[in-house]
Parts: C-alpha cells; structure tokens; sequence
C-alpha cells in the first residue's frame, strides 16, 4: 500500500468518527428533548470586554411565559409558548412529539454579575446582557 493510500484510510476514518460523534450529539439532544417535553432553543452568545450577551429564539412566546434565572457562570431561561411545535424523529420506526415549552441552560464562559443583568424580547428573539464581573481592582501601595 503506498502512503498515499495510507493518508486517504486515515482521513477517511478520521471522517467517519466524526460523523458519529454528530450523530451521537444529535441523538443526545432529541432524547434530551423527548423525556424532558422540551425543545432547546437556538442561542448564541458574544464576550465582550465589558459583558456577556446571550440571544435566544423563542417563537411564539410571549414576555410573560419566560423565566430567567442567572448565576456568576451560567444563564437558565425556560418559556412556555402558545404554539404547539411538532418534531418527528426517524429510526428504525419514526416517532412525533409535540411541544409547547423551551428550556436551556447556557454555561457562560465568564463570570458575570448576575444582579445586573438586563434582558429585552422583540419579535421572538431574547437578548440578555450580563456585566462581566470584575476580575480584580488596583490597590495603591502608600
């Protein structure tokens, strides 16, 4: 066997654990989601040099189903919507469920402040802003 072929087995087994480590990722989540009966949320999240900012899709929710709670490290969010959302998952023999609830709980990369966390929801998208919290503070030495 040349090392060309060699090379080629290799990255091609590299590819195929790869793939199984998605799909093993996409099955945690949709059975995560079934026993829980509810759908985790798209969420993205940006570090800025003075905060955390953590959007989450919530369609068909409305201000007053949604519960925010934070910690220094981690933001938990759970919304009940007024829409009923239905996910079909396929194996050997295909199963739906419908759901009405969001929950997600997003390990935050920082620590924050919680108490001074602010959040705004327009047109079902939330937008938590969370202050870094202040790593340390210079001391004059007199």
């Amino acid at each position: 066997m040349s090392w060309i072929e060699d090379e080629f087995l290799r990255i091609l087994r590299r590819v195929q654990r790869e793939f199984q480590e998605i799909e093993e990722s996409i099955r945690r989540v949709a059975e995560k989601e079934i026993s829980t009966g509810c759908l985790e949320p798209l969420c993205d999240l940006t570090v800025t040099e003075s905060e955390v900012i953590v959007t989450i899709d919530l369609p068909g929710v409305e201000k007053e189903n949604i519960s925010l709670t934070a910690t220094k490290d981690t933001l938990e969010v759970r919304a009940k919507s007024s829409r009923e959302f239905r996910v079909r998952r396929w194996g050997l023999s295909s199963e739906e469920k419908a759901f009405r609830e969001f929950h997600t709980r997003v390990r935050l990369p920082v620590q924050v402040e919680p108490e001074s966390a602010r959040a705004r929801f327009r047109n079902g998208v939330l937008e938590v802003r969370l202050p870094r919290a202040i790593k340390g503070v210079k001391i004059e030495v007199k």
